[in-house]
């Protein structure tokens, strides 16, 4: 396993867009998909591939690439590793203005647009469905972002916030996949229709 971590840093520092892109595409698929197979496999058979892809997508781009600017980069630049409490500091940055002002509205409008929708459309559902989803994921990560930006190295820590948060992406896909409005309407039919019967 020391071998693993060695050339996973390694390949880090060589090709940290490349390593971090791969890393989080991997998970945010391996999540949406264990999510429809296992957690809302109905046994229809039917695996929504564009939801699929579109979840791998935006995992590689935010997930991966943009997290390691602000993992890496920003957060640290703005508190250095010098200042006290410096990991609880850094964690209010990530969880109290990134999370909030950046990953959500990231995730809701990329969602919205992938599927034909308008950047407003994807506001408006961040609007209706963020916080809630926020108040909930604050519970697992501010604990992780303190130990993320405290004990883990830096050519690690998209790698660490990625095997942590294929629990999340699971819980995230789960309570707001990126499926189409169409797609939704058709769900919430099922749904009534079942209750009805």
């Amino acid at each position: 396993m020391r071998r693993f971590f060695s050339r996973y840093m390694l390949a880090y520092d060589r090709f940290p867009y490349t390593v971090a892109f791969g890393t989080a595409t991997a998970k945010a698929a391996l999540a949406d998909g264990f999510t429809q197979t296992q957690i809302e496999g109905d046994g229809d058979g039917e695996f929504d591939w564009s939801r699929f892809t579109a979840f791998a997508m935006w995992g590689g781009l935010y997930c991966g690439c943009a997290q390691h600017v602000i993992f890496t980069r920003v957060i640290p630049s703005l508190v250095p590793k010098t200042a006290s409490a410096f990991a609880i500091k850094r964690m209010a940055i990530d969880q109290g203005i990134v999370t909030p002002l950046l990953f959500y509205p990231t995730y809701f409008t990329f969602k919205s647009v992938v599927y034909g929708g308008t950047l407003q459309q994807g506001l408006a559902e961040l609007i209706s469905d963020g916080p809630s989803i926020w108040a909930r994921g604050l519970a697992l990560w501010a604990p992780v972002s303190v130990i993320n930006f405290s004990l883990v190295p830096k050519q690690l820590r998209v790698g660490f916030v990625a095997s942590v948060s294929l629990l999340w992406l699971c819980v995230l896909s789960f309570l707001s996949p990126m499926s189409s409005p169409k797609d939704r309407d058709q769900d919430k039919e099922k749904e009534m229709s079942k209750v009805e019967s």
